[in-house]
């Protein structure tokens, strides 16, 4: 059995080919592509319910009840941000996974940015050290 309960949310990572998935049981995992458990949170104060792969397949971002949570792929937990927007329902990524909006049950569409993160290509790497500067 994946989660005690309704299982809220899922997503595939096309790049890593990890699923993360949110539940009503207040946590969050990460699984192989053979349904294997590689990773499960301890239990949130709120049932989680959004989940979503930043499109580089290196970051997720996880909404909750006035919760926003970035983690990396192996599960641990990178930021930890307490908007006060009611749960969040939706998350999506802007392509360069740098970027992250939420839709709220508030009414209101949040926005966050991904800072200390480092890209590589090729012979160059960079390190996004404030909102849209390396």
């Amino acid at each position: 059995k994946a989660h005690e309960g309704i299982i809220m949310q899922v997503d595939w990572s096309a790049v890593n080919n990890q699923i993360i998935s949110g539940g009503e049981d207040r946590k969050y995992k990460v699984w192989d592509s053979y349904g294997r458990l590689l990773y499960s949170s301890q239990p949130h104060h709120y049932p989680i319910m959004s989940c979503s792969w930043a499109p580089n397949g290196q970051l997720f971002a996880i909404g909750a009840f006035n919760t926003l949570r970035l983690c990396d792929k192996s599960g641990w937990c990178h930021s930890l941000d307490k908007p006060n927007t009611g749960s969040i329902y939706s998350i999506k990524w802007s392509r360069d996974s740098t970027q992250v909006a939420g839709g709220c049950g508030n009414g209101h569409v949040i926005f966050a940015g991904v800072v200390n993160f480092t890209l590589e290509w090729k012979n160059f790497v960079v390190t996004i050290i404030e909102d849209r500067c390396i």
